[in-house]
């Protein structure tokens, strides 16, 4: 377990070594307070990989989205009353902790659900593992909102037009399936999706992407980064 300056973020590496991503955790925390608080409302952010709402359904809870940032997440779990929220920056709250995010908590609960379950790490996060997800990946822009309306029209035109001809899982590529702007761009697509968002802070737009498989994420990660260095 390591955890940030002031232990309000936890990031986890398993018995063979390998980082966790954050969606995987609050997964795995997800399934642990509805078991001990069932039919609660739990949050997650814009860009939390889909086997976080589908956990949360899956064990009888209430999945809500939220945009990615603390004074977000706080306040929707203030006003929905949710047990519990997790972000992609393994920043983990709690309702029993005021709706505030702790690490040291977020710690103790993965050591209990290890001590009950007996088994390592790696086996307790398998059955959340069916994408393949992308580790946020920053990129400087000259205009954000620029950008950002570019690759919407390009992915809309490319959905919208000619897949007379192609294969049937090329159209699911290009196929959208669901636009939001919650949280910057997020489009989804019937086997893949992406999210486009802009720092706050820095000149940079923040790339979350997941897709059945690594080589299929590879192709469409570098896609989408071709489209935002424009």
């Amino acid at each position: 377990m390591a955890f940030d300056g002031d232990a309000d973020r936890i990031f986890f590496v398993d018995e063979k070594g390998g980082a966790i991503h954050s969606s995987l955790i609050t997964s795995l925390i997800a399934k642990t307070m509805l078991l001990k608080y069932p039919k609660s409302t739990i949050i997650y952010n814009a860009v939390c990989g889909h086997i976080v709402p589908e956990t949360i359904a899956r064990h009888g809870g209430r999945p809500v989205m939220e945009r990615v940032g603390h004074s977000f997440i706080k306040a929707t779990m203030r006003r929905t009353d949710a047990v519990f929220g997790g972000e992609h920056s393994a920043h983990y709250y709690y309702r029993d902790n005021y709706f505030a995010d702790s690490g040291v908590i977020s710690a103790l609960i993965m050591c209990e659900v290890l001590s009950r379950e007996n088994k390592p790490l790696s086996e307790l996060l398998e059955e959340f593992r069916v994408r393949a997800t992308l580790e946020e990946t920053n990129v400087p822009v000259k205009d954000k909102d620029r950008t950002i309306a570019f690759i919407k029209n390009y992915y809309q035109k490319k959905s919208q037009g000619k897949s007379e001809g192609k294969k049937s899982n090329e159209k699911s590529e290009e196929k959208i399936t669901k636009i939001s702007e919650l949280d910057g761009l997020t489009i989804e697509f019937d086997t893949w999706w992406f999210n486009v968002r802009p720092s706050n802070t820095e000149p940079l737009l923040r790339l979350n992407m997941e897709a059945p498989n690594k080589e299929f994420l590879e192709r469409k990660k570098e896609e989408v980064l071709v489209l935002m260095r424009k």
